[in-house]
């Protein structure tokens, strides 16, 4: 019977924890919309230089600084942010160029949906 208790003691102690017993996560890159635009823009970039038939003519420079300015300007550490772009940029260039030339619908939607979620201003 004891190990009975036991399990309904356990079972409800997530219910009894308030909101302060629980630690906080930490924000991570990778949840940060401006850092996201990043990362995709430096793909790009990579990506048209690569494919003759995309264009880029600064386009994808402007936007990387775009967005890295404003997550740095709310709070991201330059360096982290500048390894996680680096670490990102090939996969969102192989997702453009799966795009472009391989016609991958998928690709395609994220690529689309995502120049509209990240503009250049």
């Amino acid at each position: 019977m004891r190990g009975g208790a036991l399990c309904l003691l356990l079972a409800a102690a997530p219910a009894l924890a308030t909101p302060s017993d629980t630690p906080a996560r930490a924000p991570r890159l990778s949840d940060n919309p401006d850092i996201q635009c990043a990362a995709f823009w430096a793909g790009y970039g990579i990506a048209a230089a690569r494919l003759t038939a995309l264009s880029d003519d600064g386009l994808s420079e402007a936007a990387i600084r775009q967005y890295r300015d404003r997550a740095i300007a709310a709070g991201a550490d330059a360096d982290t942010l500048d390894r996680f772009i680096a670490a990102e940029a090939d996969s969102r260039a192989l997702m453009v160029e799966a795009y472009i030339y391989g016609g991958d619908e998928t690709s395609r939607e994220i690529t689309l949906r995502t120049i509209e979620r990240c503009p250049v201003e």
